[in-house]
């Protein structure tokens, strides 16, 4: 397989990214130029490719990846509200709402087992009249983030995850949270960095 790009990580470790995927439909094509994007870089995931090949699982829907330039978007589109967004950044561009947050925005976190695998569930705090945020997470040795749907996301491995929750008037914090076990083997999950 040809590697597109290797990166380094903040560690300094290289990271490398595979041309993985599939070629993308004429319709697939119309919708990446639609939003201005270059359509020959993008490959299509299906979920299935997503869960075993890049190792990261609870995305649940097909996504076209541009890996050298880190855009992923979604073939299908997903509804929020009476919009339908598909750049998985196009939702930040959005204010839904002006109301200003009640405070600073923030959230909280459980992790339990689940099955051979670890479930996290987001929770945000102060968030006013603002109903449209969003999570979005990335392995914190990978390079691009992935939006989290339901609040909720199923990983299989005990490491290091960035968090980030985005009001919908672009407020927001990351968190680098780092999965354990304790002594009783139950999973733990500590912020060992929040900005």
């Amino acid at each position: 397989s040809n590697i597109v790009k290797i990166y380094k990580d903040k560690d300094g470790k290289e990271v490398r990214l595979v041309d993985l995927g599939d070629k993308i439909t004429d319709e697939q094509r119309n919708i990446l130029s639609e939003r201005g994007y270059n359509p020959n870089y993008f490959k299509l995931l299906t979920a299935e490719q997503i869960e075993n090949d890049l190792e990261i699982s609870g995305v649940g829907m097909d996504l076209l990846i541009d890996f050298t330039n880190r855009i992923v978007v979604s073939p299908e589109g997903f509804k929020v509200g009476k919009f339908t967004y598909y750049d998985i950044n196009d939702k930040n561009k959005v204010n839904a709402n002006n109301k200003k947050n009640s405070g600073n925005v923030d959230f909280n976190y459980t992790v339990e087992k689940y099955g051979d695998n670890y479930r996290m569930k987001f929770e945000p705090i102060n968030v006013g009249d603002v109903k449209d945020g969003m999570f979005k997470y990335k392995k914190s040795t990978l390079n691009y983030w992935t939006v989290i749907n339901n609040n909720q996301l199923i990983v299989s491995q005990l490491t290091d995850y960035y968090v980030t929750y985005m009001d919908a008037n672009n407020n927001s914090i990351t968190k680098l949270i780092r999965l354990s076990l304790n002594s009783n083997n139950e999973v733990i999950a500590n912020v060992i960095e929040s900005k």
